[in-house]
């Protein structure tokens, strides 16, 4: 599964004109991905960050990307995705170009720096309401499938949606990288929102909070440029303290008496019970609680130097408040 770091690298790497191929690549029939679903049951584990919007089936996670931007980068990764069963992986890649590029000339250019792969074809299709092109193509070293969206910006640049799996996966169950492709669409610059299939969803329209990576079935959210709070907030199903356990360390000294405090969230009112620790300048307090009949895990960490609050009263700041009642739903 090294391919994906191969591939980022080349597409780095990659300078030469768009008009620089010298071959035509092979042409297939026009894709229709809006009927590669089951319409009356729509993907529902959603992901909207830096400015993009897709789906995926249930048994995938996001994840946050780590590499760094660097001044002149003429590429770089949004975010990552993987398919918790270790049947498949991807990520979801921007592209710098000076000016528009046609749908064609973009699937032409990708098409040929893919020479790890073989058996290559391009289908025409439509992605968020333009042309865009869907590459299918096999690795030469371990005959993984791939599928690739090639989508280009509505004004400049191509953005990318590689996927990688094990071998015949997604030529015998077309509909997974189908239906992941037909649910990308452009987001404005301050929206971000998070919806998993276990029933918790996040959404946030002026910026104040973002998604900054999933946590086991549930997500983190992190303070945005609107709020002056250097706050890290996660929320998921869970039972017990043991399963967080790796959140701190098997070795973590829980320095902050358990403590059993109310907390607000989603517009819920909750007695729950807490640990926590304070570690590399933050408060880091996890609350286990209950709500109809289902156990959640809420986690606050919070820099020390950001508030005056002690590591009980964490879910009182009002920034805390705000994120947790205004952002943060659970059906």
């Amino acid at each position: 599964m090294k391919h994906i770091a191969f591939i980022t690298l080349a597409i780095l790497l990659f300078m030469l004109s768009l008009s620089s191929c010298t071959h035509r690549p092979v042409i297939g029939n026009k894709l229709d991905l809006a009927l590669s679903h089951d319409q009356d049951n729509p993907l529902t584990n959603e992901l909207v960050s830096n400015q993009t919007g897709l789906a995926l089936p249930d048994s995938w996670s996001f994840k946050r990307s780590d590499n760094e931007i660097e001044p002149g980068d003429v590429a770089f990764t949004l975010f990552d995705l993987k398919n918790n069963n270790g049947t498949g992986q991807g990520f979801v890649q921007y592209r710098k170009t000076q000016s528009k590029v046609s749908a064609y000339k973009a699937a032409e250019w990708y098409e040929g720096i893919s020479d790890s792969e073989k058996d290559r074809i391009l289908y025409p299709t439509t992605i968020d309401g333009r042309q865009a092109y869907v590459l299918s193509s096999i690795t030469k070293k371990d005959g993984f499938d791939t599928r690739a969206a090639i989508i280009p910006g509505k004004n400049s640049g191509i953005n990318i949606v590689w996927l990688l799996a094990d071998a015949r996966y997604f030529t015998d169950n077309p509909e997974v990288p189908y239906s992941i492709f037909n649910s990308y669409k452009d987001k404005p610059e301050d929206y971000s929102y998070r919806r998993v299939a276990k029933g918790m969803w996040f959404e946030c329209d002026d910026g104040a909070w973002h998604w900054s990576n999933d946590y086991h079935d549930g997500f983190y959210i992190a303070d945005g440029k609107k709020v002056k709070l250097n706050s890290l907030i996660g929320i998921r199903s869970g039972n017990d303290y043991e399963s967080v356990r790796d959140l701190y360390g098997a070795d973590a000294e829980l320095d902050i008496s358990p403590f059993s405090p109310t907390i607000n969230i989603a517009d819920g009112s909750y007695q729950a019970d807490a640990i926590g620790m304070t570690s590399n300048g933050f408060y880091k307090i996890t609350y286990l609680f209950e709500r109809n009949n289902n156990k959640y895990i809420l986690y606050l960490g919070v820099d020390i130097e950001d508030t005056y609050k002690p590591p009980e009263e964490l879910h009182e700041i009002p920034e805390i408040i705000e994120a947790l009642n205004g952002y943060i739903h659970i059906d």
